[in-house]
């Protein structure tokens, strides 16, 4: 990877020949073959890449056929266009944006889709210099009068038609936020951030981090809640058998997990400093990889999981704005969401978090806790049992004693909330332990079986008595009768 490490006292623009590559022929396959071989790439990083793949290819073709006005969906011109618009377009920005925050702006006229469809051999102008002319036009006028070497400059003519075809094809540019701060305001958003006072900073020094963060065993348990162990491993396999910029898959994984944190929190997970979120994962302790793997085994029975929806319609939802928690498991899955609300699934194992989120339109807010959902060999639920110690509601307590829950045998609790309403809900818990209240199925069995028992011996009781009164009853009509007759 490429790092800035400079910085500019004042403001510095360049024009340069970035994205040449808009300019030439590079990929020749058509849309179908550039597909397939995409796909065998992803295949050897793993499966479940070669969907995901396939869908943003497909999608981006459809977008340039729409662009470009192209009714063939599998003409040679639909790749070189990803290339042009989208490949060389996110390599080179990233740069551009790196050298925008050392304060040095690059100007970038080969990357303006519109000069690229230049024909510069035009009947009504034969002069080379066509290109460069509009070039100056569109992004410094005043270059059009400078003098070059041997008191040269560009013909007159040249110059007119170029400001003719910028008039029917002007250049569309808004004037981005960042070019109105001061030299003070960009150095807040700057990499001298990034840098320290004496300077120490290197390229090497910076691989170094990116790579131990990424090898930590906090950034792997994240990254394998949403891929897959083996996607990891080949990730870690090609950085340390690549010479070549091999923390490229790295950075992208990185990326990945950021964009995550950041949809899934509401960007209020951690503070703006991003390498808050990215120190937080080496900052707990690296294990040894097997007793990692024994660890990981015994955490599932201390994790809590808290299921949290706002019911009424489709509409309905809630937005996190903070979790104590910064690694736990947060997901939306498709089947926990429907026409009567949505909202998430948090999965932690600190025993003890809080979660602050705002309710989205009015409804009746639905938390359910519960443990992990954990399966046998045969899919059958596995009985976990969580001993839930305090279950806090917008400082209202709602346990009066400790309560053993497991996945199939959750505590329910509900509140009809209105759009706009926060509420931070706050929770402690064990996992089961010997001062765990536990009763078996068994056990609840035999309370009943004794209950009945009881039930049947005052059951009896009372017929008995019943039968006594009867007994009395015949006794006294008895009596009566034989007074009648008398």
């Amino acid at each position: 990877m490429y790092y800035d490490l400079r910085y500019y006292k004042d403001q510095t623009f360049k024009i340069g020949g970035l994205g040449g590559e808009c300019i030439r022929e590079y990929w020749i396959d058509n849309p179908k073959e550039y597909i397939d071989k995409c796909l065998k790439r992803a295949s050897n990083y793993s499966e479940e890449l070669k969907i995901p793949t396939k869908n943003i290819l497909e999608k981006s073709f459809e977008e340039l056929q729409k662009d470009y006005n192209i009714k063939d969906q599998n003409l040679p011109i639909l790749t070189t266009l990803l290339y042009k618009e989208v490949r060389t377009r996110n390599h080179h920005s990233k740069s551009i944006v790196e050298n925008l925050l050392s304060n040095y702006y690059i100007i970038v006229p080969l990357m303006d889709k519109e000069l690229y469809k230049l024909n510069r051999f035009n009947e009504n102008i034969e002069d080379d210099n066509l290109l460069i002319t509009l070039i100056f036009t569109r992004y410094c006028p005043k270059l059009l009068d400078f003098k070059f070497e041997g008191r040269r400059s560009i013909n007159k003519e040249t110059i007119k038609f170029a400001k003719k075809i910028n008039e029917k094809y002007p250049l569309k540019l808004e004037k981005p936020e960042f070019l109105s701060k001061t030299n003070e305001q960009m150095k807040n958003l700057t990499n001298k951030n990034l840098t320290k006072s004496n300077n120490s900073i290197t390229y090497n020094s910076i691989n170094k981090y990116i790579k131990e963060v990424f090898s930590s065993n906090s950034f792997e348990n994240t990254f394998e809640i949403y891929f897959s162990k083996k996607l990891y491993h080949n990730i870690l396999k090609y950085v340390n058998n690549h010479n070549f910029y091999p923390l490229q898959p790295v950075t992208s994984s990185i990326g990945v997990l950021k964009i995550i944190s950041d949809v899934n929190f509401n960007k209020n997970k951690f503070n703006n400093n991003i390498f808050d979120w990215l120190n937080h994962f080496i900052k707990i302790p690296n294990q040894n990889r097997i007793k990692n793997e024994i660890f990981n085994q015994i955490l599932q029975y201390n994790i809590a999981r808290i299921d949290i929806k706002n019911m009424n319609n489709n509409e309905n939802n809630i937005d996190i704005l903070n979790i104590s928690d910064k690694s736990s498991k947060i997901n939306s899955p498709e089947w926990f969401n429907g026409d009567k609300g949505k909202g998430y699934v948090i999965e932690s194992s600190i025993n003890n978090v809080s979660i602050k989120f705002k309710c989205i339109n009015d409804g009746k807010l639905n938390i359910t806790l519960r443990s992990k959902d954990i399966r046998d060999k045969l899919n059958q639920h596995f009985p976990i049992y969580i001993d839930y110690i305090s279950f806090i509601v917008n400082g209202e307590e709602q346990l009066n004693k400790n309560q053993l829950i497991s996945h199939d045998k959750p505590l329910k609790y509900y509140k009809d909330v209105k759009n706009g309403e926060i509420i931070e809900v706050t929770l402690k818990w064990l996992p089961f332990n010997t001062n765990s209240e536990y009763k078996s199925d068994i056990t609840q069995l035999k309370n009943e079986i004794n209950e009945l028992k009881s039930e049947n011996k005052l059951l009896k009781n009372s017929i008995n008595s019943l039968q006594e009164e009867n007994e009395i009853m015949k006794t006294k009509s008895y009596m009566i009768k034989n007074l009648f007759k008398i």
